[in-house]
């Protein structure tokens, strides 16, 4: 027998601790009446070890080893893979100097016709919903005191039509009851369970844990993908006929789940006497026979009539037959479109970038779908569900209540409008085109002047100077001490032009994007030296809009690009599971020496970007993202408070502060 499975996957919690991933695929042979899923999913709690390469490792070698000899029975191949796996964690351990396995949660396992086997470590469950009931189906698998092996048992059954199975790294009947997980998974499909699952328990469970699902939709003696055509050719055949289905249901007894130790070479199952559908259908012809007796008179009046009735008819069957064509294809259009939805959820847990174009192609669909004025609520549901997926893949935290406003500047700003938003330390920096508002805690001091004939364009702090520097319009530079404002002098008497400064130890960098360049200054006892260029070479830095510097010089497009450099190079970088989010309207990019994150703020869309960066391969990862909702107005600038672990900004008339967790 064959299953037709809804699978979907998810990170629960809302503080990552250490490496938490779910692991899916599928193999079709190459007649296509054969489909094998193989899945797994992974918690890791030593942060020494590197999980991702490890999980990447384990993966592979269950697809190798299971796949190796398709044919061969399907236990024998699952007990070889995991021996596999025990080796090449071993390898891993010797070559680490270290003993994770202690420290490793994960069940793993395959799918075969309509047979389960998996196996499990640590914490990890797994659990078997049938008739609305919640059983556990790992318990007793492994052994903590075995710590030279990875996985010692193995448990198989066979799974029914309306089956769910639930995969965890962690505790989560903590947070939830069997009971209630199991009436949220019976009395909705597992895509929705899943997000109102997300929803409930996101404020109480802290400890990142990963879940997958998988849902038997249905079972047959040939694979979904072979039967659609025969099943297509009878549904036409059926509509034209009057049903009346009765269906008897039986059903049996479930008999427990045991284990299976590889140590003992014996094979105990879990076997269902399951239920069946017995459905006798009564098919009816009705026929209706009308005789009449006219006068040949009214022939040809009739005929007439007849006639007129036909061309009204034949026009009528044009224009439904043309309607009718229009809904089926709006229909194939909305299947497609939800299926690719479908795809990305299952796909999202090891491929982002393949998710992101299914949600971009599902996307198209349902927007044409909403042009065309047809299927218009079901369309606008894919688009709700997209925006879903597509926060559960850039792991979306959305802030609304939790924002605190520190300042109200209405009516302070005078003519001036605010500008930007810097540090200097233990104040909150804000300044408009002629003025500074220093701010201590909540409590903004009278505005000190900047000039009163130039035009702020942007500040930074000067701690090597113990200053703030600001850039102004027409090539002018600030220095800012203790409320009072001094034109800055250079060797080349004249300043370069620029639109955002930063600096780093004695050294300030204006960015140039109009020239492709970034104009470095050095200060010296009482004035800056001459400009030297940045970039030894050509590069294109038009559309930059922000720098920072770490030691290394990144640049931002606003674009959403980011560049990196180094001493006047551009350095090769990678961003792993990049944004699937547009962030163009990107306006400010932070880090420094002292941060292992990288932030970006997408002005247009209230939202800040996080990435976690590398000190061994110099890449970006992308963590997530903060999206500021209900603000009135756009937020202009920010900065991060390493002290307080807080983000600090600015909109048009207000200064507010969050305080995240997990960052």
């Amino acid at each position: 027998m064959f299953l037709e499975l809804q699978q979907e996957s998810t990170q629960l919690g809302r503080r990552p601790t250490g490496f938490t991933e779910h692991y899916y695929t599928e193999w079709v042979d190459d007649s296509g009446r054969e489909k094998i899923s193989l899945f797994m999913v992974l918690g890791l709690s030593n942060s020494k070890v590197p999980a991702k390469e490890f999980g990447k490792t384990a993966f592979q070698v269950l697809q190798d080893e299971f796949l190796g000899e398709p044919y061969m029975d399907p236990y024998e191949r699952f007990e070889d893979a995991l021996r596999a796996i025990n080796t090449a964690t071993l390898k891993m351990q010797d070559e680490l100097g270290l003993n994770f396995i202690p420290n490793v949660n994960m069940v793993v396992g395959v799918l075969q016709r309509d047979k389960l086997f998996l196996s499990q470590r640590g914490e990890a469950h797994a659990y078997l919903l049938r008739k609305r009931h919640l059983s556990p189906i790992t318990e007793g698998l492994s052994d903590a005191g075995k710590k030279k092996e990875l996985f010692q048992n193995i448990a198989s059954g066979s799974l029914e039509a309306a089956d769910g199975v639930f995969f965890l790294t962690g505790p989560l009947m903590q947070y939830m009851s069997g009971n209630d997980l199991a009436r949220l998974f019976t009395e909705h499909a597992a895509s929705k369970a899943m997000t109102l699952l997300r929803k409930e328990i996101h404020e109480d469970m802290e400890e990142q844990i990963a879940m997958m699902v998988f849902e038997v939709l249905e079972k047959s003696s040939v694979p979904a993908h072979v039967d659609m055509v025969m099943r297509e050719k009878d549904e036409i055949h059926e509509e034209s006929l009057e049903k009346e289905i009765d269906l008897v249901e039986d059903s049996g007894l479930e008999s427990p789940l045991e284990a299976f130790s590889p140590a003992d070479h014996e094979k105990v199952l879990w076997d269902d006497d399951t239920k069946e559908l017995h459905s006798s259908i009564k098919l009816s012809k009705r026929v209706s026979l009308l005789k009449s007796f006219l006068p040949k008179r009214h022939l040809l009046k009739i005929a007439s009539v007849l006639f007129l009735i036909v061309l009204v008819f034949v026009g009528f069957s044009v224009v439904t037959g043309r309607q009718q064509g229009k809904m089926q294809a709006a229909e194939d259009k909305l299947r497609l479109a939800e299926e690719k939805v479908v795809q990305a959820s299952t796909r999202g847990s090891f491929d982002k970038d393949a998710a992101t174009v299914l949600l971009d192609d599902a996307e198209l669909l349902a927007a044409e779908l909403i042009q065309s004025g047809l299927m218009g609520p079901e369309a606008s549901q894919i688009l709700d569900d997209i925006a879903d997926q597509r926060d559960f893949l850039d792991n979306v935290i959305r802030v609304d209540e939790e924002i605190r406003l520190l300042t109200d500047f209405t009516g302070l700003l005078g003519k001036g409008q605010i500008v930007g938003l810097t540090q200097k330390d233990d104040k909150h920096i804000v300044y408009t085109d002629h003025e500074v508002f220093e701010v201590l805690i909540d409590e903004a001091e009278a505005p000190g002047t900047l000039d009163e004939d130039f035009r702020a364009i942007s500040g930074a702090p000067f701690e090597d100077q113990e200053n703030l520097v600001f850039v102004l319009e027409d090539g002018n530079f600030l220095e800012y001490t203790d409320g009072n404002a001094q034109l800055a002098d250079t060797s080349d008497v004249d300043w370069k032009e620029g639109t955002a400064v930063a600096t780093y130890s004695n050294k300030i960098y204006i960015l140039d994007p109009g020239s492709n360049q970034i104009w470095r200054y050095t200060r010296g006892t009482s004035a800056y030296g001459g400009a030297q260029t940045y970039f030894s070479g050509e590069t294109d830095i038009s559309g930059a809009v922000s720098l920072a510097i770490d030691g290394f010089v990144w640049v931002l497009k606003s674009s959403g690009e980011i560049l990196k450099y180094l001493s006047g190079a551009p350095e090769n970088f990678v961003i792993n599971k990049a944004p699937s989010d547009d962030i163009s309207g990107a306006s400010k990019v932070i880090t420094d020496i002292e941060m292992s994150q990288l932030f970006v703020l997408n002005s247009a869309k209230n939202r800040i970007f996080v990435y976690s960066k590398s000190e061994r391969t110099g890449d970006l990862t992308f963590d997530n993202q903060f999206v500021f909702e209900g603000l009135r107005g756009s937020i202009l600038d920010f900065y991060y408070d390493k002290d307080r672990k807080a983000f600090v900004f600015v909109t048009e008339d207000k200064l507010y502060e969050y305080t995240p967790s997990g960052v």
